[in-house]
């Protein structure tokens, strides 16, 4: 049915979308939609070959699974400059990968790192240990060596989501969101100050910018209209 409708010229197209029994709001949106659909891919040409024009964050290698061959460099290079604090010297022999990503890989490759979901043993483990800092600044390098197999990164996570007395794991109430809409308008999307600020105390800033998630998520369901079922009906007759 949709490769039926590609192959029509824009005014065929076009032409055959306004017969059909769907208003002009949907008929703009249904066309627009199909030419979406057969919209070129550009390309550049170097040499012979011929390559997809990339996007920005499909260059950058945030957020994609580290290969074999990555993890193979990264464990040769910690061994080649003895120690794994040159993180910059380290990320030089890696390729594709900052010493940010280097520092962070190479600390989930130690054996005996424990992944995945905490056990009620390592729980009550950070918990005794924050319970003895009263107040004090915490240092997760130190904490982390008293939870086996646990990342800093791994035990401020925890504490800071799950753990922590203070946190508000409650739903927002309607002077919360007031609230934030107040600060969203002085920060923008700087969840960081928004906490600082004081004014929303119990919540953190990972709470404000999944809630901010969640409500884009269900405005952009709203506005997505779907195909009716007599556009979809109509269509079939047409071109069958």
């Amino acid at each position: 049915m949709l490769s039926d409708l590609l192959s029509l010229p824009d005014l065929a197209l076009e032409d055959t979308v306004s017969r059909l029994s769907i208003d002009s709001i949907d008929q703009t949106c249904y066309v627009s939609r199909v030419k979406a659909c057969c919209k070129p891919k550009q390309t550049s040409r170097q040499g012979n070959s011929a390559t997809t024009s990339a996007s920005p964050t499909s260059v950058s290698s945030w957020g994609r699974k580290w290969s074999a061959a990555q993890d193979q460099q990264l464990k040769e290079a910690v061994a080649e400059i003895g120690g794994a604090r040159q993180w910059k010297q380290v990320a030089a022999m890696v390729t594709d990968r900052d010493h940010v990503q280097c520092r962070q890989r190479f600390e989930m490759m130690k054996p005996g790192r424990v992944k995945g979901k905490w056990s009620d043993t390592e729980d009550a483990s950070l918990w005794s240990i924050m319970s003895k800092l009263g107040g004090a600044a915490p240092n997760w390098t130190q904490i982390a060596k008293s939870v086996p197999g646990r990342t800093a990164k791994q035990c401020k996570y925890r504490w800071a989501t799950q753990l922590d007395p203070s946190v508000n794991h409650g739903p927002c109430s309607r002077i919360e969101i007031d609230t934030f809409m107040q600060l969203r308008q002085q920060h923008g999307r700087n969840w960081v100050k928004m906490i600082d600020s004081g004014e929303l105390p119990g919540r953190t800033a990972a709470m404000l910018k999944n809630y901010v998630k969640r409500e884009e998520r269900k405005q952009s369901s709203c506005t997505r209209r779907p195909q009716s079922p007599e556009l979809l009906q109509e269509t079939k007759k047409r071109f069958n």
